[in-house]
């Protein structure tokens, strides 16, 4: 990551990422290592969902770096940060107080709870299953849940959605828009096409195309069409009949 830091970003060691630096660092040291799993980076809040799909659909990463106030989060966006970490896709967000990166994985009222990545403690070394002690077992966890208030937030941050299948893509586009359409203020929105910047490509394989299908049916009508009756990705089938709402249309997924 270091070394990466000073090619992508020209940061000394020792020094400060920024939320999309480190994004970046990750994507590419993933793309290096050939990893299974894709890292999508975005720092406009826009998802193209062709550039995730341009391929064979992998498992997917997404990392949102946001900027969401000057010196402290706005509060108008506090509800989102709660509701998303509250997604079956949340992986998480990346953040802190100025100075101090933490990282949160849930809240309780109007606060984080968070683990600090500057407490360290011994690596444990690798045992069989069942070899583990209770010291060793009890050394990934705390006794005491951290917590900080959403009012002492660093407003840079690095929200994290993990999507293992392409329905897990689309359930979390529905899920986004719906909070949306409630009128929430949101930090990311999704879009069928490139990145301006992509180089433009047509979906050719099977597969591509029910990604197309799945991904061009938000807002869904309830049927691919007359004769198949439902929405199609790979081998899967997504059946959905007659007329439906929105909400029922994400709890059939």
């Amino acid at each position: 990551m270091a070394s990466l830091g000073k090619k992508f970003e020209g940061k000394d060691i020792g020094e400060w990422f920024g939320p999309y630096g480190t994004a970046t660092i990750i994507r590419e040291l993933a793309r290096q290592a050939a990893h299974e799993l894709s890292i999508y980076t975005t720092t406009d809040g826009v998802v193209y969902l062709a550039d995730i799909c341009e391929h064979d659909f992998k498992p997917t990463l997404i990392l949102v770096a946001s900027m969401l106030g000057i010196d402290r989060v706005n509060p108008v966006y506090y509800p989102f940060i709660q509701a998303s970490l509250t997604l079956p896709q949340s992986a998480g967000v990346a953040g802190g107080r100025p100075s101090s990166a933490l990282y949160f994985a849930g809240f309780q009222g109007d606060e984080l709870l968070y683990l600090d990545p500057h407490f360290t403690r011994p690596a444990v070394a690798h045992r069989p299953d069942g070899h583990y002690s209770h010291s060793d077992l009890a050394s990934y966890s705390c006794n005491t849940p951290r917590r900080i208030s959403l009012n002492r937030l660093d407003p840079c941050m690095v929200f994290g959605y993990y999507c293992g299948t392409l329905e897990s893509l689309v359930d979390l586009r529905s899920r986004i828009e719906l909070l949306a359409d409630d009128g929430m203020r949101t930090i990311m929105s999704f879009d069928n096409g490139h990145a301006p910047t992509a180089a433009l490509s047509v979906p050719s394989s099977p597969q591509l195309q029910g990604a197309d299908t799945l991904l061009t049916k938000l807002p869904p009508s309830c049927s691919d069409s007359e004769e198949s009756g439902g929405l199609r990705s790979g081998s899967d089938e997504i059946v959905l009949e007659g007329e439906c709402s929105e909400e029922e249309w994400v709890t059939e997924l």
